[in-house]
């Protein structure tokens, strides 16, 4: 079989999201300006004491010595960009890499009027993957809403909580105009400085619609809107009116919009504005916001730095305050399936930290993890509101998107229904309950021990505000836990049944799989064996069947979604005539012929 590469049909097929055909009829609104990578800035935040006697001027100057000293650029404008929720100054200067901008505090901090300095890193917004829209339309919008089921949602919804009274914080690239988002939406405040990265090319001001977050990449290419911010919200509280409508977790609760991310991305001093005003805190030159958010969702965050990540000191300061008012943070971990202590805000604290699992309980293959993760929730194939224009608002649609950023408002959509239960419920003690009730899940990739949140486990733990006390149960023996399942032995994929043995054997054993490295178990008791050339899965009918490395097919079957998108192959890859077919369990084949591959439904 041809194990070269995928045709370029279907790349564009795959990769619809960043490679869209129009790209080369915009090539003319190309900025002049390299844009900004993520993690690089071209601006610093200064704090000064609070008994300085230094200028802006002054600042300017030591700002304009310093860069110049570490990027070694001869002349280094600056100017004071504006004033921080924290009374820190954002200062506009160079374009620094992440080394250039350490120079810089470093140089900078040697001042005794400088209370803290740090970089205004530019962050994008934590991109999720999106799908081709080859599921069939003509399902019901509630049967794709997998995770509702999954996290016991409807079960609380039947008790009669819905979020009613409690108002969401979306802290996003905006608001577009949905059906199913607009009887929930309270306004918001557009926090991007920058109108080139808005296009909207007036600046900050109170109207958070999304113009769209396209932008050229660093190789010319134009990257198409995302809607992140409405999939985000919709997610959280869309109101599931009328047919084939979107749901949200808590469908009656009310949501605001911070818009802080725009064209690439966004700088960490409008995150954090957006973020204090969303919770009811002052922002300097924005009006106070009449709706106060008691949870804030942020699906963003940076790229991994090559060891931990550096906590900023104005999202610590921040994060802080809207904790000691009571507003709840949640965060999503980030997709690049590393430590979650190597990206920010994700290893801030004072937030709830979300990674992602699939819909047969695993981590997603992309979701971050480690210690600073706090609890996990579906991320992977997440049905909500959207829209489909490429560059500007086009019609209002549905899609399925994928991440992180998708399993964060899952969890603020749950802590809106425990607010309603509750609404003197502090951070601290949602945190906890969350913990408290979640499915402990053991994830071998990752050597992680999953929290996965049970919205009606953390229900039942919340006390309604009015009710009294119950008496003190008797303590119950403590049962011992079930050991986790041993993993195989490296010469064949262990004591299963002797059909296992077989199977493995008869397709050629050691020779064809290569060596054993571990087992993948799942809750309805399928399996998958990983090997250094494959992967060899076993369902819970006791049906064998193999997906190989560099094969054209595999490759299609990962980067369309894997198992969440297709469910495990129900067949080997067979040859008819000149073409390969393997068949999968959601009723999919991937057919290949010399090399292209296609996509088919049975």
């Amino acid at each position: 079989m041809n194990k070269k590469g995928i045709s370029m049909s279907c790349v564009a097929l795959l990769s619809a999201q960043f490679l869209m055909s129009g790209a080369v009829g915009f090539a003319e609104n190309k900025a002049d300006k390299e844009p900004l990578k993520n993690n690089e800035t071209d601006r610093v935040i200064v704090k000064l004491k609070k008994n300085s006697k230094v200028n802006v001027k002054e600042l300017l100057t030591d700002v304009q010595q310093s860069t110049k000293k570490a990027t070694k650029e001869d002349e280094v404008k600056e100017t004071v960009v504006k004033k921080t929720s924290t009374g820190a100054q954002v200062v506009q200067t160079e374009k620094m890499t992440p080394k250039e901008q350490q120079a810089v505090v470093k140089e900078l901090k040697k001042d005794k009027n400088v209370q803290y300095v740090e970089p205004d890193v530019f962050y994008k917004q934590d991109d999720p993957s999106d799908l081709e829209k080859f599921i069939n339309r003509n399902d019901m919008v509630r049967q794709l809403q997998w995770h509702l089921d999954y996290t016991h949602i409807k079960e609380v919804w039947k008790e009669g909580y819905t979020g009613k009274g409690v108002t969401i914080g979306i802290n996003d690239c905006g608001y577009i105009p949905h059906k199913d988002l607009a009887p929930n939406y309270l306004g918001g405040y557009d926090f991007i400085q920058n109108p080139q990265m808005s296009h909207d090319q007036d600046g900050r001001d109170a109207d958070p619609t999304d113009n769209g977050d396209w932008h050229y990449n660093e190789y010319g290419q134009m990257v198409p809107s995302s809607w992140h911010g409405t999939h985000v919200a919709g997610i959280a509280a869309a109101t599931g009116k009328g047919n084939n409508s979107v749901t949200g977790v808590a469908y009656k609760a009310k949501f605001t919009a911070g818009r802080s991310l725009g064209a690439g991305g966004g700088y960490l001093s409008d995150i954090a504005d957006s973020f204090a005003w969303l919770g009811g805190m002052e922002v300097q030159g924005v009006p106070k916001n009449e709706h106060p958010a008691k949870v804030i969702n942020a699906s963003l965050g940076s790229q991994p730095y090559p060891g931990l990540a550096p906590v900023p000191q104005t999202y610590r300061y921040v994060f802080d305050e809207l904790r000691r008012k009571g507003v709840t943070l949640v965060i999503a971990a980030g997709n690049d399936n590393v430590d979650a202590n190597r990206t920010t805000p994700a290893n801030v604290g004072n937030s709830i930290v979300v990674g992602s699992h699939d819909d047969r309980g695993a981590k997603s293959g992309f979701s971050n993890w480690g210690s600073a993760v706090d609890v996990y929730a579906p991320g992977s194939n997440i049905f909500s509101t959207c829209n489909n224009g490429q560059q500007s608002p086009g019609q209002q649609s549905d899609e399925f998107k994928s991440g992180t950023s998708m399993a964060a408002p899952v969890v603020t959509g749950i802590v809106a229904l425990m607010l309603e239960k509750n609404p003197d419920l502090k951070p601290d003690e949602i945190e906890r309950i969350l913990k408290e009730t979640a499915q402990k899940e053991y994830d071998p990739m990752s050597n992680t021990t999953m929290k996965i949140v049970n919205a009606k486990a953390a229900m039942d733990a919340v006390k309604a505000k009015d009710s009294k006390p119950e008496k003190p149960e008797p303590e119950k023996p403590v049962e011992p836990k079930p050991e986790k399942p041993v993993d195989p032995k490296p010469d064949y994929p262990g004591d299963v049944e002797a059909a296992m043995r077989k199977y493995y054997k008869t397709n050629g054993g050691k020779d064809t799989y290569g060596d054993y490295q571990y087992t993948q178990y799942f809750h309805d008791g399928t399996a998958k064996y990983f090997f250094t050339y494959g992967v060899i899965y076993r369902t819970k009918d006791k049906y064998f069947a193999s997906l190989m490395k560099d094969e054209l097919i595999t490759e299609m079957f990962e980067q369309m979604g894997g198992e969440q998108t297709f469910g495990f192959p129900t067949s080997d890859i067979r040859k008819v005539g000149s073409r390969y077919i393997q068949t999968f369990e959601k009723g999919f084949r991937i057919i290949q012929q010399k090399d292209k591959v296609w996509l088919e439904k049975e």
